[in-house]
């Protein structure tokens, strides 16, 4: 692990981002996105799938800007379910063209978060997004199909 520069780790939870600034190295700065920063669209005819900056969320995409130039390593921690790849995908297109890792957190420890500084790969944004729009693409199919029950239903 390099403590010696400074590294971004962006998380959701804000809750989560104060566990970990409190057990991460100082050259560490945590910040958290407290959900959506952008929105999903997914336009079916096109099949593009775009992401809907939130208004409520400004002050975080601007704090994310400053703190994204001072840092040698962006890092995003988010949980690999499909809005946490949301969440991945969006960050990494703002952030673009600065280079984005993405890591999992394992626990909530000094070890975890060595861990995961140590077990990084580049964000395949490519990837994350064909799998995004599969998803979308899923999701209007079960919903024409009038016999199937409710995806969140059939989940359970």
């Amino acid at each position: 692990m390099a403590d010696s520069v400074y590294t971004l780790l962006i998380v959701e939870s804000p809750v989560i981002a104060g566990i970990l600034q409190s057990v991460s190295p100082q050259s560490v700065y945590v910040l958290a996105t407290g959900g959506y920063c952008w929105h999903p669209s997914y336009k079916r005819s096109s099949g593009k799938l775009s992401a809907v900056a939130d208004p409520e969320k400004r002050s975080f995409r601007k704090e994310l800007k400053e703190q994204a130039q001072w840092a040698n390593r962006i890092i995003i921690a988010t949980d690999s379910d499909p809005s946490g790849d949301f969440i991945a995908w969006s960050l990494a297109r703002y952030l673009k063209p600065r280079p984005v890792l993405r890591g999992y957190l394992k626990n909530l420890s000094k070890s975890g978060v060595s861990r995961l500084l140590d077990d990084v790969q580049e964000l395949q944004s490519d990837q994350l997004e064909e799998r995004l729009k599969n998803r979308f693409k899923l999701l209007g199919l079960w919903s024409e199909q009038k016999h199937l029950p409710d995806i969140q239903l059939a989940g359970i």
